[in-house]
């Protein structure tokens, strides 16, 4: 069975459950959505891992033996899909990375992100995550992340960045590779995050469908995170900037085409996240849904199709989700 038909059956289901024998508690992470899921990160081979939640409703089930070792067993059609994997512990987020969010409040006010339902005001300072960073354990990459609280507007996002980069420049030097991720900065904002020793971006898009952007991001205009991430392109190069898309919100096959092209032409590299569904009972996001297998599949030929085309390589990303890639299938590390 090739990979890429294994991850996009675990990642359609997104569930698996765990035996008794092989669950540790220690290799769970919080996903911190408002359901509160326990995740597990488990590396399929050596260039490939996922992330799966722990759940008791799935048709997947890891077991351990001494034959095949730990594995992952299709209950539904009573085979082995994947076998001799390994668990991976989470540093902060993702397994060889720290990955942090500053804020976990947003006034965006996209329908399908957990923080537009959020109630708590989390701040991660710099003195907070500076102490997270353990000597004993240094990262391959670190991630910083941030939605935009009340009061906030991107450049205060930037500023808060830069200050937290300075000072895990000052702890850890200029080898560790950093990556930061916001809302549509300006030119001088970007032309700061560079210079202050940040080596990639990720500017989201979400969707490309305008009409849908503008229903389901009614504050974040689609037309500004393209231009932002144009003006990145030309300042941090190519493979050094990503954005990503989500399968699932009411796209068309095409939507999806035509953003990974439009991204690609820019000299960023799309990465298409299945939708991860939040709280049911939230009326906006009754209609979405988590894509297929086959689709998933599909779109992965068609991204890899579209990355060569315009000569781009996702091995280069090093920081963020292009380079753990545990929740959606990126072409050349993957496949």
């Amino acid at each position: 069975m090739d990979n890429l038909k294994i991850k996009s059956d675990l990642l359609s289901s997104s569930k698996i459950k765990i035996d008794s024998s092989v669950l540790e508690s220690r290799n769970m992470g919080d996903s911190g959505n408002l359901l509160r899921k326990k995740w597990i990160f488990i590396k399929l081979n050596k260039n490939s891992r996922v992330r799966m939640v722990i759940s008791n409703e799935s048709d997947y089930v890891l077991y351990k033996n001494n034959i095949d070792g730990l594995y992952i067993f299709n209950t539904k059609n009573k085979r082995i899909i994947a076998d001799h994997i390994e668990i991976e512990e989470p540093i902060v987020h993702a397994p060889e990375q720290m990955f942090f969010t500053l804020y976990r409040s947003c006034i965006r006010g996209c329908k399908f992100c957990p923080l537009t339902y959020a109630d708590e005001n989390t701040h991660h300072s710099a003195n907070y995550i500076i102490g997270k960073i353990d000597d004993n354990k240094i990262p391959k990459s670190i991630g910083i992340t941030s939605s935009n609280p009340r009061y906030l507007v991107t450049s205060d996002i930037v500023d808060e960045i830069c200050f937290l980069t300075k000072k895990i420049r000052e702890k850890l030097g200029n080898y560790i590779p950093i990556g930061a991720s916001m809302n549509s900065p300006s030119f001088d904002d970007i032309k700061r995050l560079k210079k202050v020793g940040i080596n990639e971006l990720r500017l989201n898009i979400e969707t490309p469908n305008e009409d849908l952007a503008k229903n389901i991001m009614p504050n974040k205009p689609i037309n500004e995170i393209y231009n932002s991430i144009n003006v990145a392109c030309d300042i941090f190069g190519e493979n050094k900037v990503s954005s990503n898309i989500i399968i699932g919100l009411g796209e068309t096959d095409s939507d999806i085409s035509y953003g990974i092209n439009k991204l690609a032409s820019m000299g960023a590299i799309a990465t298409l996240y299945p939708y991860d569904s939040i709280n049911a009972n939230i009326k906006d996001v009754a209609k979405f849904s988590r894509p297929s297998s086959k689709r998933i599949y599909d779109l992965a030929l068609e991204h890899k199709h579209i990355l060569s085309k315009f000569n781009l390589n996702p091995l280069e990303l090093q920081t963020m989700c292009g380079s753990c890639a545990a929740s959606h299938i990126l072409p050349f590390k993957d496949f």
